[in-house]
């Protein structure tokens, strides 16, 4: 018989004097796509556990007994706290240090503040946590299997996160993250070798960064455009922009480029030019094409419910040559419709 999470753990710091002691893990290490999820619990002492019979180690669980577990956690936890840290910051720090921040947010955002902390595995979260925490944090390998509070915290994430793969399922629908959460599946390297990468992937992992391919030198007409957008989004990122969708298809038309500039929503028109005699590209924005680009962008702001952000229309233009590529980004490259 497989051993179950226990409160031998809890029952010794609360046997000092502590009230509040968290358990603390996270969810989706492994995936190629898609944030780390850490969740912080605190039961109180002397919790009746009905209801909680079945809770365990989250990935020793089916979907709908975590999701009944999730609710009873709500309902006879202290305090329950999630922290998420996302894909662009994974690829910047690693996966480790990046579940390690997560749970160090998902700590600071407990209250009550705990006086103890759990941690499952064998590294804690202490160089994300300010100078003045003075909360002792212990690990404890495979600590989901052996702390209630751990395997509770294990669950919070896990369900946590599969929400948000299911909601970025609909932003990204053909790389079926509804069904495979963003792990390695067959169905999930497929369809990456198939549409790319997209956004949420995280391009230092194995599986990913091998489409990561440089642009071609000869292009064809139709892969000039594709390659144009990549070094606009390039040339966004490098600025400080985050790029949230390429080529976002609606029925009123294509938007090559959505981006995020703070908390502006950036839709950018990209234009390829080989020499000046084709037109300068602001040219052939025309005011019909304007009215098609403000459609799809609303079509856009309704299907993620985004009306109330900030949003403007810019230009980049690229200009290709054998000796150099110039690119020309023109902000606010037409009005703004008022959506509101």
């Amino acid at each position: 018989m497989v051993p179950r999470p226990h409160l031998s753990h809890e029952r010794y710091w609360w046997n000092t004097g502590a009230q509040h002691v968290a358990g603390v893990d996270e969810a989706g290490r492994g995936p190629l796509a898609g944030p780390v999820v850490a969740a912080a619990v605190i039961f109180p002492p002397h919790i009746a556990l009905e209801g909680l019979e079945e809770l365990n180690d989250s990935k020793r669980m089916s979907q709908n007994q975590r999701e009944r577990i999730y609710r009873r956690i709500q309902e006879l936890a202290l305090a329950v706290s999630v922290a998420r840290v996302e894909a662009e910051e994974i690829d910047r720090i690693n996966i480790l240090q990046a579940s390690l921040k997560a749970m160090a947010q998902a700590l600071l955002q407990l209250r009550p503040r705990p006086e103890v902390v759990l941690v499952d595995g064998t590294q804690v979260p202490t160089p994300y946590l300010p100078a003045s925490w003075q909360v002792p944090c212990h690990p404890i390998v495979r600590g989901d299997g052996k702390s209630l509070s751990i395997a509770a915290a294990s669950v919070v994430a896990k369900v946590t996160r599969d929400r948000i793969m299911v909601e970025y399922d609909a932003l990204y629908p053909r790389y079926g993250f509804a069904q495979h959460k963003g792990y390695p599946s067959p169905a999930h390297r497929e369809a990456i070798a198939r549409w790319g990468v997209c956004p949420i992937h995280r391009k230092t992992f194995r599986g990913v960064r091998e489409h990561l391919n440089p642009l071609p030198m000869a292009l064809s007409a139709t892969a000039a455009g594709r390659s144009a957008e990549a070094l606009a989004a390039e040339y966004l990122q490098a600025k400080g922009y985050r790029v949230l969708e390429r080529n976002f298809r609606t029925p009123e038309g294509e938007l090559d480029l959505i981006a995020q500039e703070g908390k502006t929503l950036v839709f950018v028109e990209v234009k390829a030019r080989r020499s000046a005699r084709y037109g300068s590209g602001e040219e052939s924005v025309t005011p019909a094409k304007q009215r098609r680009l403000t459609a799809a962008a609303l079509h856009y702001l309704q299907q993620t419910r985004t009306m109330d952000r900030p949003c403007r229309f810019d230009l980049i233009v690229i200009r290709k040559s054998r000796r150099r590529t110039e690119i020309r980004h023109l902000p606010n490259a037409f009005p703004a419709a008022d959506f509101t």
